[in-house]
This record gives C-alpha cells, sequence and structure tokens, in this order.
C-alpha cells in the first residue's frame, strides 16, 4: 500500500469496532462467504422469513448484532425489524413480560416520531431521545435504528393512532403491542422482534445476570411466542445454554443457529480488507499489501486467545494500523500488532 494510504484509513476510521449501526450492514463478510456454506445468514433469512423465533448463538463480540443487521437491514425483503434494546434498561424489561411488551410499543412509538421529524431533527432524535423502563426511573438511550423501508405510506399514521393511546394496565399493553404487530403483517410484511444485546447483562458491573436471564426465558420469552405471536432474534451468550431457564424455554426457540469460528488467518484478511475498501477510494489492491501475513497470523493467534472475539481483533487492527501510520510504515506488520495488544 503506502504511508498515505494508510493514513487515510487511519482518518476514516477503517477498523473502528463499534461503527454506527447504521453501517453493520455493510461492513459484515457473511459467515456463509467464509466458511463456504448456508449455515447462517442464508438459514436466519429462511428462518425469518418462516416467522420463527430464532437463537443466535456466540461469545460477546463474535459478531451476533452484525450478522441481524446484515440480514434483516437488505438481505431479507418485506421483514419489519423491531429493535428491542434491553441492554441498559431496567431488569423489570427484560423479566416482567408486560414492562417489555410497554418497551416494545415505546420502540415503536420512537420509530414513528423520528419518521415524522424533520430532517433537521432526524439524526438527534437517533442519538439524543431517552426512554424510561416502564417500571423504572433512570432515563435510558433509545437508539432508533437505520432507515425503516417497511414504515412507509399510511403505515406511520396507523401505528400512530395506537402507539400514542395510552394504557392503563398491563394486559393494556401487551394487547397495544399485539395490535402494532397485527397491524404491520396486514400489510404483508413481517414483524421481527430483534434483541441483540441479552449478553451485555453478563457484562455490566453489579449486575447479576441471573434473575435476568432467569425472567427472560422463563416469562417473557414464553410471552412473545404465546401472547404476541411473533418472529424473533434473539442473541444468545453461549454461556447461557447450562442455564435451566433456558434448557426450558427451548421449546419456544424454533431454530437455533451457532456463530462460526473464524476459520484461518486469511478470513481474519478477508474481514479487514472488506472494510478498508469500504473507508478507501483506492481499491487496487491486495490484503498483503495493507497487512502482511505475520501480522494476520498474529491477529488470528489472538483472535483464538480471545474466546473468537471478532470485535478485539479489529480492536487490535485500529491500534496497529495508529502504529504504522505514526512510523510511518507502509504496510500493517507483527510489530504494530504487538504493540496494539500491549497497550
Amino acid at each position: 500500500m503506502s504511508a498515505r494510504l494508510l493514513r487515510a484509513l487511519q482518518n476514516a476510521r477503517a477498523f473502528d469496532s463499534t461503527p454506527p449501526e447504521a453501517q453493520l450492514a455493510s461492513l459484515h463478510v457473511p459467515f456463509d462467504v467464509l466458511t463456504g456454506s448456508r449455515a447462517y445468514e442464508d438459514t436466519l433469512a429462511r428462518a425469518v422469513r418462516r416467522g420463527e423465533r430464532v437463537a443466535l448463538i456466540g461469545a460477546s463480540g463474535s459478531g451476533k448484532t452484525s450478522i441481524t443487521e446484515h440480514v434483516l437491514g437488505g438481505f431479507v425483503h418485506d421483514v419489519a425489524p423491531i429493535r428491542v434494546r434491553v441492554d441498559m434498561m431496567t431488569p423489570a424489561v427484560s423479566t416482567q413480560p408486560a414492562d417489555f411488551a410497554g418497551h416494545v410499543v415505546h420502540t415503536v412509538r420512537k420509530y414513528i416520531d423520528d419518521h415524522h421529524a424533520r430532517p433537521d431533527r432526524r439524526k438527534a432524535s437517533r442519538t439524543d431521545d431517552t426512554a424510561r423502563g416502564v417500571s423504572g426511573t433512570r432515563p435510558v438511550k433509545v437508539t432508533v435504528g437505520a432507515g425503516l423501508p417497511w414504515l412507509k405510506g399510511d403505515l406511520a399514521v396507523e401505528l400512530g393512532g395506537v402507539v400514542h393511546t395510552r394504557a392503563v394496565s398491563g394486559e393494556d399493553v401487551v394487547e397495544q403491542a399485539q395490535l402494532i404487530l397485527q397491524i404491520i403483517a396486514a400489510r404483508g410484511v413481517t414483524p421481527v422482534l430483534v434483541l441483540p444485546d441479552t449478553d451485555h447483562w453478563i457484562r455490566r458491573a453489579g449486575l447479576d445476570p441471573e434473575p435476568l436471564i432467569a425472567g427472560f426465558f422463563g416469562s417473557t420469552l414464553r410471552m412473545i411466542a404465546e401472547r404476541l405471536s411473533t418472529a424473533a432474534v434473539i442473541a444468545v451468550h453461549e454461556t447461557y445454554l447450562p442455564d435451566p431457564a433456558y434448557r426450558e424455554a427451548s421449546g419456544f426457540l424454533e431454530s437455533r443457529i451457532t456463530l462460526p469460528e473464524i476459520p484461518s488467518p486469511d478470513a481474519i484478511g478477508a474481514i479487514l480488507r472488506h472494510r478498508a475498501r469500504a473507508r478507501a477510494e483506492d481499491n487496487d489492491w491486495r490484503i498483503s499489501d495493507l497487512v502482511d501475513p505475520d501480522a494476520l497470523d498474529r491477529l488470528f493467534a489472538h483472535y483464538q486467545a480471545a474466546n473468537r472475539n471478532l470485535r478485539k481483533v479489529i480492536q487490535a487492527a485500529h491500534g496497529a494500523l495508529a502504529h504504522a501510520c505514526d512510523e510511518p510504515a507502509d504496510t500493517i506488520g507483527r510489530r504494530h500488532i504487538e504493540l496494539a495488544l500491549t497497550e
């Protein structure tokens, strides 16, 4: 490559490990491509089209959110993904069915309000709006998400009449969520509840994940299946699998997709190359022009040692790119990876 192009990639944050949600779909390299199978993106797409509830299983940073955004953000048409964030909400949103249903209603209300907002307010509404858990008092950021092609025509108006009606009881809230999903489905679009962040239950400092896991899989998932009767994609951390509540909830999950291991250093290179090509104006180069083979081997070893956490690999590549630019160097070498890993 060249020091100039490396600097351009650094300035463009080509290896940002936490890019905006709207970019995840385009930055994802399909596991089906990396593994030469149809067991992941294609399987998820078919399950969603059938209206199934899917457990997407993997370690933290393994790509659960990325594959979901890739599939639901353009790969599958005629679906209405509703991203129900639970990571920073009050525990009741995860464990109490009525509170969860209320959060679904609130999320759709935010979608509609953003849809009707003036163009100069849309960006702010995606990043600055806050919401409250139904039983909570702490204000929490709600990400509205990328474009909503399914929210078009008079659908937003019809849904608005539902979501802006004040529910009196918990039963009213559940029925309100039911009606929202029924209205969407009546337009020939499959509503899909997306819970991309349940693995945050084991990563939040000072939070006991066991009651959340038990409450969600023991009660809330049952309500999603029996009362809301909707498709869902639920991120499931691999450590949840032996939990009794998860095992007892198996009947409510029609499909399970366990994300694969990245198979080789070359696959790591393909991921980095894809991200760099999305940011670079000059695309006439090979991965060896960007990262030398020894550096890819070191990144792959780091991936294996970090419990298959792809996010940590991208973080290491981001740091190594900075070190390569500081020298300046023409490619990212093993020494740059080592420096990034020691920081």
